[in-house]
C-alpha cells in the first residue's frame, strides 16, 4: 500500500522491498540504476548485491567461459552466458524454493540447492532448463531428469532403489548418472521414464530388462586387443580385462595396484576421460605417476599434479589437462606440465595471485604470490580489480557518492583536494611525505616536486 493505493510488491533483482513514500516507486539498491534496479554493465545481482560477471575466452555461439566475481558459472556458454552447456550463470534460472550457489571442487560450475531437501542440480551437457543432472551428499553425480532433482531420465539420488535389489551404488560407466553394481558382472541404470534398466558389461550396453538381475546372460567379457595392438583376457575371479599391464572393469581402468583411469572407452581397452592408462612420456621434469585427487595416473612434480580431463571439445589433446597443487585444484585446460588457460592458484599462473580470489599468505602473514595484478582490497587479502571491494564472499563493485570515493576497506570517504594533507579524506592519485611527515595528496593530473614539496 502507498497513497492509500495498493502497488506489487518491490521483491525484483536489486530492489530494497521498499517503496518512495513520494513517488510509490520501488526504491533501488545503492550502486544499482536508481530507476530500473539494474546492476551496471558488466555486474550481476547475486545475493542481495551487483557482482562483477562477465565471459570470455570465446569468438561465436556457446564457446565463452563465464565467471561471477572471478568464480566460473558456466562454460561453452553463449557471449552473455544465459545458455550454457555446463552449468548456470543466472540465480533466476534456478527453479522457485531453491538457492542459487557455487558448486563444490572438483566442479566449478553454480547450480541450484533445495531449500527443504538434499536435492543440488545444474546443467550439464544440456542447454535448456528442462534437463537436469543431478548430485548427491558426496557431490557425485548421480541422476538425469526432466526436472529438478527428478532423476526421471536415468540414474538415482535420493532413494533406496538399488540396495533394494542386493546392488550397490557407484559411479561407472555413465559419467551424468549413479549405476547399480550386481555381484554377475553387471552395472545397472535405472531409467524412470520407461520403468527399465539399461545394463552394461564392460562399458558396453547388453541389455534393457525390467528386472537388472536377468540382464544379459551372454554379454561378451573383454575388447580383443589393446591400443598397441597387444591381446586381453578375461578374469572371472575379478570379471576384470586385462593385457598384462593395465586391468579394466566396466569403465575404471587400473595400474600397479591404483586406479589409472575412469570413463574408459567401451571398444578401446584402456583409453580414458580421466587419466592417462598407457605409460606417458611426461616433460618439463614432470614424471608419470599416480595422482590422488582424481585418482588417476599423470604427470606429477613435487606438490603439483596434472592429470587429463578430456572433456573440453575445441581444445588440443594436451590442453586438456587439470592440475593439482597440494591436492587442490589448481587450473584447468592446462598442459600436462602446468601451463593453464585457467588458474586458480598463483602455483598454476606463474606465481601471480588470481584476481577476483583470496591471496595465500605465509605464516608471517606475508602474501606468498605476486600481489602486482591486484588493484584493491589487498589489505582485506583479496585480489580484486580497481574500484573493487572484499563483500559477500568476493570482489564487488564500489559505488559511492558524488565527489566521495572507497578507501582499501571499501567504506566511501570525501576524495582529497590536490596538494590537501591525507587526513579525513582518500586521495584519489598519490600521496607524498612532506618535512614534516604529513601526508600531501596529488591527483592525477597532478605530479610530487620534491623541491618544492608540492603537487605540480
Amino acid at each position: 500500500m502507498c497513497n492509500n493505493t495498493c502497488h506489487p510488491q518491490c521483491n525484483g533483482s536489486g530492489m530494497t522491498g521498499e517503496r518512495d513514500p513520494d513517488t510509490c516507486a520501488c526504491i533501488c539498491l545503492e550502486g544499482t540504476n536508481a530507476d530500473t534496479c539494474a546492476c551496471p554493465e558488466g555486474y550481476i545481482y547475486v545475493d542481495g548485491q551487483c557482482q562483477s560477471f562477465e565471459c570470455r575466452d570465446g569468438t561465436t555461439g556457446q564457446t565463452f567461459f563465464c565467471y561471477i566475481n572471478g568464480k566460473r558459472c558456466g562454460e561453452y556458454c553463449t557471449y552473455d552466458g544465459k545458455s550454457c552447456v555446463h552449468g548456470i550463470c543466472y540465480p533466476d534460472q534456478c527453479p522457485s524454493n531453491t538457492t542459487f550457489r557455487q558448486m563444490p571442487p572438483p566442479y566449478q560450475w553454480h547450480g541450484c540447492h533445495s531449500k527443504t531437501g538434499p536435492e543440488f542440480c545444474t546443467r550439464i551437457f544440456q542447454t535448456t532448463n528442462n534437463r537436469w543432472t543431478c548430485f548427491d551428499e558426496n557431490n557425485d553425480r548421480c541422476c538425469e531428469g526432466t526436472g529438478f532433482g527428478a532423476c526421471s531420465i536415468i540414474g538415482s539420488c535420493y532413494d533406496t532403489l538399488c540396495e533394494d535389489l542386493g546392488g550397490t551404488p557407484a559411479m561407472g560407466t555413465l559419467e551424468y548418472a549413479k549405476g547399480c553394481f550386481f555381484k554377475n558382472g553387471l552395472e545397472c541404470f535405472y531409467q524412470k521414464s520407461a520403468s527399465v534398466w539399461a545394463c552394461y558389461m564392460n562399458g558396453t550396453l547388453c541389455g534393457t530388462c525390467q528386472n537388472p538381475l536377468t540382464c544379459c546372460p551372454n554379454a561378451e567379457k573383454c575388447p580383443l586387443r589393446d591400443l598397441n595392438g597387444n591381446p586381453t583376457t578375461y578374469n572371472p575371479e575379478d570379471r576384470s580385462c586385462t593385457n598384462g599391464e593395465i586391468s579394466c572393469i566396466g569403465k575404471n581402468c587400473y595400474r600397479e595396484g591404483s586406479s589409472c583411469g575412469r570413463l574408459c572407452n567401451e571398444t578401446t581397452f584402456g583409453v580414458c576421460t580421466i587419466g592417462d592408462c598407457y605409460t606417458k612420456s611426461c616433460s618439463n621434469g614432470f614424471t608419470y605417476a599416480y595422482v590422488t585427487p582424481q585418482d588417476g595416473w599423470g604427470c606429477v612434480k613435487g606438490s603439483l599434479a596434472c592429470i587429463a580431463q578430456r572433456t573440453h571439445p575445441g581444445y588440443s589433446e594436451e590442453q586438456q589437462y587439470a592440475c593439482y597443487y597440494n591436492d587442490q585444484l589448481c587450473g584447468t585446460l592446462c598442459t600436462s606440465s602446468g601451463n593453464c588457460l585457467s588458474p586458480l592458484l598463483p602455483e598454476c599462473n606463474n606465481g601471480k595471485c588470481i584476481l577476483g580470489r583470496s591471496i595465500p599468505m605465509d605464516s608471517q602473514g606475508k602474501p606468498t604470490c605476486d600481489t602486482s595484478v591486484c588493484k584493491s582490497a589487498i589489505e582485506q587479502g583479496w585480489c580484486c580489480p580497481e574500484g573493487h571491494t572484499y563483500a559477500n564472499g568476493g570482489c564487488t563493485l564500489i559505488e559511492c557518492p558524488e565527489g566521495q570515493i572507497a578507501d582499501e576497506g571499501g567504506i566511501c570517504k570525501t576524495a582529497c583536494k590536490n596538494n590537501a594533507e591525507v587526513l579525513n579524506c582518500v586521495c584519489p592519485g598519490t600521496t607524498h611525505p612532506n618535512q614534516f611527515n604529513a601526508k600531501i595528496c596529488c591527483d592525477a593530473d597532478h605530479a610530487w616536486d620534491e623541491t618544492d614539496e608540492t603537487c605540480v
